[in-house]
């Protein structure tokens, strides 16, 4: 028996297992029975942990009695995610990524409405020139002073217009690197509506000039700065509510991020960019399924990463093609995660394709969708040499990376360079096997949070 059927077995009739004690097993292969409530909060408390760079043991109390923040600020690799996409506005009945042009065409409006003008006041009002008003009151008794004040009509003060300016071409900043980034046309096309624009006084911001911009947006009488710029601005400095992330709730959605999360955690600890997708996804783009894309310089990963029909029939038959295509049948697969290793990081695989089955499914089930992905995936690209992950969330117990199937999947990794490696696991065993299937140390150095606290990348997350 080879190791891999030697650890489907293991996995697949664990004594755990009813059919392992003698009584009859769940009616259908690999029956899904949902996971209990307790295990899918420990599942999103690790997602949510990630997502802000804490380590995951700290969603459970420990001997010091931490327990994750219920407010924090949003990470660096979070920001332009939630500037864009993550924070929705009344204003604008949603976020700023689609409606950008409709800001523009309001910033436009309310730029018009700019006319200070400097005017004599019986009293000290508005902002006060003072050097002209001693020069025009000199030898005048103090009672009869007037005063020359910038009082302007109703419209935009000088200290609205800046802050105007600044927070859109800071928002433009923002929209144009998220854009370059994950490849998103429609919001590059938003970003040129924001080019016409004026430049404002300054052309870079500093946590000085944001947070003077938010004091002044907040205190403004008109609805864009103080309900839209001001909110946008402050996301920069100011903590929000952790559960305001759009995280799902769904046990099997949960169990697929963790997944995606753990094998981030070995080989992208520090990622530049990280986009979520809410629910709905955007419409105009293929990521109704996805709920996670990340760059980094080490990785690209994405969960529910689609392929499309083209990609699907051009790795089948020529008769099976031709019908798919007269017959109009939908045909594409979502791989459950995907994660593309970048230039010197690859090492020796060059992308990792994750199926996960949460309730009791066995390894069994992920053997024909693991089949189809990487026939479709190696057709599009035959020089690309791919670890295929077969993920359970049953934790039946094994004897992995201890001995045999450790000196089996470095044999793989060393012996067989040109072929894919298929490995089928519990998810209590994923951060190990990745680390030997990719060569990378048992234990990895210390991390600098994203969130500012520094912590250490921990081996299992929280189950």
């Amino acid at each position: 028996m080879t190791p891999t059927a030697t650890a489907l077995d293991e996995l697949g009739r664990a004594p755990s297992h009813p059919s392992a004690k003698g009584e009859r097993p769940p009616s259908g292969p690999g029956k899904n029975r949902t996971p209990d409530p307790a295990r899918a909060a420990r599942w999103r408390a690790e997602v949510v942990d990630w997502l802000f760079g804490w380590s995951s043991k700290r969603v459970c109390p420990d001997a010091h009695g931490l327990t994750a923040p219920r407010r924090a600020c949003i990470p660096k690799p979070l920001r332009a995610w939630w500037i864009l996409e993550g924070q929705h506005h009344a204003l604008l009945g949603g976020p700023l990524r689609g409606r950008l042009e409709e800001v523009a065409h309001r910033v436009q409006r309310l730029l018009r409405t700019h006319n200070p003008r400097f005017r004599p006041t019986p009293r000290p009002e508005g902002e006060v020139d003072w050097s002209r008003t001693l020069e025009d009151n000199a030898g005048q008794p103090r009672l009869l002073w007037h005063y020359t004040s910038r009082v302007g009509t109703p419209g935009l003060s000088d200290g609205e217009r800046d802050a105007l300016l600044g927070w859109i071409h800071w928002v433009a900043h923002w929209a144009k690197a998220h854009a370059e980034t994950f490849q998103i046309a429609a919001l590059k096309d938003e970003v040129q509506a924001l080019a016409a624009l004026p430049r404002p006084v300054r052309a870079e911001a500093n946590a000085t000039c944001l947070r003077r911009w938010a004091a002044v947006c907040r205190r403004s009488r008109w609805p864009l700065l103080r309900q839209v710029a001001a909110r946008s601005l402050a996301s920069a400095f100011e903590p929000v509510r952790v559960d305001a992330l759009p995280v799902p709730r769904d046990p099997a959605t949960l169990f697929e991020l963790v997944c995606l999360v753990r094998i981030l955690r070995c080989i992208e600890p520090n990622p530049s960019s990280i986009r979520l997708f809410g629910d709905p996804a955007p419409a105009q783009e293929d990521t109704r399924a996805s709920r996670l894309e990340v760059r980094g310089k080490r990785a690209r990963a994405r969960h529910q990463y689609p392929l499309s029909k083209e990609q699907v029939t051009a790795a089948m038959p020529y008769t099976l093609r031709e019908s798919i295509h007269h017959f109009a049948v939908d045909t594409w697969y979502h791989v459950d995660g995907f994660i593309e290793l970048l230039g010197e990081h690859a090492g020796p695989y060059q992308a990792i394709v994750v199926e996960a089955k949460s309730g009791d499914q066995r390894p069994s089930a992920t053997v024909d969708q693991l089949w189809n992905y990487t026939t479709v995936l190696r057709h599009a690209n035959r020089q690309r040499r791919l670890l295929a992950l077969g993920v359970v969330a049953s934790t039946a117990p094994t004897t992995w990376i201890d001995d045999d199937h450790g000196r089996w999947l470095a044999r793989q990794r060393d012996e067989r360079p040109h072929q894919d490696t298929f490995v089928f696991l519990s998810y209590d065993k994923l951060q190990d096997v990745v680390r030997t299937a990719l060569g990378l140390e048992t234990t990895p150095p210390a991390t600098a949070s994203r969130s500012g606290v520094r912590t250490w990348p921990d081996g299992q997350g929280t189950d």
